[in-house]
């Protein structure tokens, strides 16, 4: 299994509230055993960064993860979003 963990930082509200909706399209794709996108809590502990506009985090099966990439809903949020807008994007790929 694989944990594709992303947290994305824009530069607007209007970017947040359209990257948000965007990566909220990426449920679709549909080969996710478990699929979670939400905002930052904020918090007073300095560990803990809450600065980020929204983050995504989808388990799957390692043999899945191409199928995710490739998908047109995924091609298109990267192309048509994250691009348009210039989010700075952060991913983290877990294995277990």
């Amino acid at each position: 299994m694989v944990e594709h963990v992303v947290i994305f930082r824009t530069k607007t509200d209007a970017d947040k509230a359209a990257v948000l909706a965007g990566a909220k399209r990426l449920e679709e794709i549909g080969t996710a055993e478990d699929f979670v996108c939400g905002t930052p809590i904020p918090s007073l502990r300095p560990v803990v960064d809450d600065t980020f506009a929204c983050a995504i985090a989808v388990k799957m099966k390692e043999q899945n993860v191409d199928a995710y990439m490739n998908h047109p809903i995924h091609l298109d949020f990267n192309e048509n979003c994250l691009k348009r807008l210039a989010v700075k994007v952060q991913v983290f790929d877990i294995k277990f």
